[in-house]
């Protein structure tokens, strides 16, 4: 995932929940989240452009959930694919998800 591609998807993302459709901005988030952390072996001197991109995804990705109000079923879903993005490999960024996951969960 380049610069651009990441940049194009957070505006994506930021379009979509603009007009509350806030499930599929939190597909679009979670697209650039998994992206980000499936590519972190590949990252090298944009590290830190990566970090803020991830943080501002995974706060996007809350967001969405949130404002979807979604049923039981649906946040163990949402709170399922942080939890699946902690465990994968490399575990680099574990704790963000980690606490991405927690925030979820206190803020419903």
């Amino acid at each position: 995932m380049d610069l651009n591609n990441a940049k194009i998807r957070e505006t994506c993302a930021d379009a979509v929940f603009e007009r509350e459709r806030y499930r599929a901005a939190a597909t679009v988030y979670r697209a650039l989240f998994e992206g980000i952390d499936d590519n972190q072996t590949r990252i090298d001197a944009a590290y830190d452009h990566y970090a803020k991109a991830l943080r501002s995804a995974l706060e996007g990705y809350l967001d969405c959930v949130l404002a979807a109000d979604p049923s039981d079923n649906e946040f163990e879903r949402f709170a399922g694919a942080l939890e699946a993005q902690a465990m994968s490999e490399p575990r680099i960024n574990e704790e963000q998800f980690r606490r991405a996951l927690g925030t979820l969960e206190d803020r419903r």
